[in-house]
């Protein structure tokens, strides 16, 4: 009877400490994968919305490095100190199923010791790390000269890189983010619009010049009346003898006003303001920190002999954004065609 139990209790034994190793392991193979799941960006956002541990995760994701490092370290740890006990009570009392006790607790920590874990890890990655983030400080900061040793070995061995967000990882970012129900379909095209603004140049946006109505600066204002009457456009450039030499525009609100007063022989020059001359080449997005900077709504766009080729407004700019805008008084839906 007392053999039996003397085995029985060497039984429950091996069976605790396997069952230990395979728990401890995949606590950590669990937190390691939360944490890989949750991206920077997102732990931002859970910061900044004062999640409970939404803060400390976000340290945690700044310093990555670290805190992988001790996780995968005890990790190890356990998994060979266990290994080791196991292996010994298993040699000392089980000696003839010392094979078949290997196998089967490689299969579990397989199974239960990384797959499963992991699995949870990343199903539930941002309730576990900012669940865990806190303990995750807590324990770099505690080791922290260990940590320390380790980047310097890093650094000496394989130097410092960060590698960058590419353009590619924000579209692929975007579309995830919008199939999985985060963002606005609208948003999503917003976003992805946004790249083609540096590779859009100024006169792939601009109104032709055969398109557009100008002004002579000597014109009255009675004469404009004729032209902004048949085309309605809020802003009309202006030129000195000939439309190469393009010195001012005219908003037609301003003409209106100068008529409503009876100013009808007064010239167009009188009522202009200064243009800017935009290359055709400039790209969309630099446009637009231009009129930004300047506070201007249009310019004049020349080619590389200054000469006239068309008219952008910050409309043209935004509606690689959205697509076309149009209002009330807009009779064509693409003034660059005039169709």
């Amino acid at each position: 009877m007392s053999r039996f139990c003397y085995s029985h209790l060497h039984n429950m034994k091996l069976i605790i400490e396997g069952a230990m190793i395979v728990l401890v392991t995949g606590f950590f193979a669990m937190l390691e994968a939360s944490l890989f799941t949750v991206s920077l960006s997102r732990a931002r956002v859970l910061a900044s919305q004062k999640k409970m541990g939404g803060a400390a995760l976000l340290r945690v994701k700044q310093s990555m490095a670290r805190s992988i490092f001790l996780l995968v370290v005890f990790m190890n740890i356990s998994t060979v100190i266990g290994s080791i006990l196991v292996g010994q009570e298993a040699a000392n009392h089980f000696a003839k199923s010392v094979a078949l006790i290997s196998i089967l607790m490689t299969l579990a920590i397989i199974l239960f010791g990384e797959l499963i874990p992991k699995s949870i890890g990343d199903k539930h990655a941002e309730s576990i790390g900012m669940f865990f983030a806190p303990i995750i400080l807590l324990i770099t900061t505690l080791f922290s000269p260990i940590v320390w040793c380790y980047e310097k070995l890093i650094s000496f061995l394989v130097g410092t890189h960060v590698t960058p967000v590419s353009e590619d990882d924000l579209r692929v970012l975007s579309e995830t983010s919008h199939e999985e129900g985060e963002i606005e379909l609208d948003e999503k095209r917003i976003i992805l619009n946004t790249f083609r603004m540096n590779d859009t140049l100024v006169r792939d946006i601009m109104t032709p010049r055969d398109v557009i109505e100008f002004l002579d600066e000597k014109s009255t204002l009675a004469e404009a009346l004729a032209i902004i009457g048949e085309k309605p456009f809020s802003r009309i450039p202006v030129f000195h003898e000939d439309i190469d030499h393009v010195v001012g525009v005219v908003t037609s609100k301003n003409i209106l006003q100068g008529l409503a007063r009876d100013e009808h022989t007064r010239t167009i020059a009188e009522f202009m303001k200064p243009i800017k001359e935009i290359p055709e080449t400039v790209q969309s997005d630099h446009l637009l920190v231009q009129f930004q900077k300047l506070k201007i709504h249009c310019a004049i766009v020349v080619d590389e002999n200054d000469k006239t080729v068309g008219f952008v407004t910050l409309e043209d700019v935004l509606e690689i954004l959205v697509g076309e805008i149009m209002d009330e008084t807009d009779e064509v839906e693409d003034m660059r065609s005039g169709k």
